[in-house]
């Protein structure tokens, strides 16, 4: 079964003297991506994004996974961006998984959700509607990897 999720708006935030945003809005509200659609970086970033957003609306009824926002799970080193079971939001780096458990994007409504990695407090925080709803301690240490290119939307 095709998974579809909705985003009207995705904003990476990148890491550099100047950080600059990618945004990718579509006129009718939302874009709908399938296992069928990719969209890939053409060129990798300078240095990794350190916060993770995008608008985001799935059925409240919702089972499973929600799918992938942004990744590129087969690449080495990775990084995924996604909605894991029962709707939680999923912060993947290299093997290790952060699963949001308190968290639940399955609301039937347009909710905004951001995953920020803080690696000097070896922290990763999300917020759902501009509140902290969970944070998790991070196993992973350093900077993001940013070597290999993101789909948005699915995985590489």
């Amino acid at each position: 079964m095709k998974r579809f999720i909705s985003i009207l708006v995705l904003t990476l935030m990148i890491l550099t003297s100047v950080s600059s945003t990618l945004t990718v809005q579509a006129a009718d509200g939302g874009m709908r991506f399938s296992a069928g659609d990719v969209y890939t970086q053409k060129e990798t970033y300078k240095s990794a994004p350190v916060t993770f957003e995008a608008w985001i609306k799935l059925s409240a009824t919702q089972s499973g996974r929600g799918g992938v926002i942004l990744g590129n799970f087969d690449k080495n080193p990775n990084l995924n961006f996604e909605i894991y079971d029962g709707g939680a939001p999923r912060f993947y780096i290299n093997g290790d998984s952060y699963v949001f458990n308190n968290v639940t994007v399955f609301t039937g409504e347009w909710v905004h959700l951001a995953i920020v990695y803080d690696a000097s407090a070896a922290k990763i925080h999300c917020y759902l509607n501009g509140n902290l709803a969970q944070t998790l301690s991070s196993r992973y240490s350093g900077s993001l990897p940013s070597s290999q290119p993101q789909v948005l939307g699915g995985d590489a």
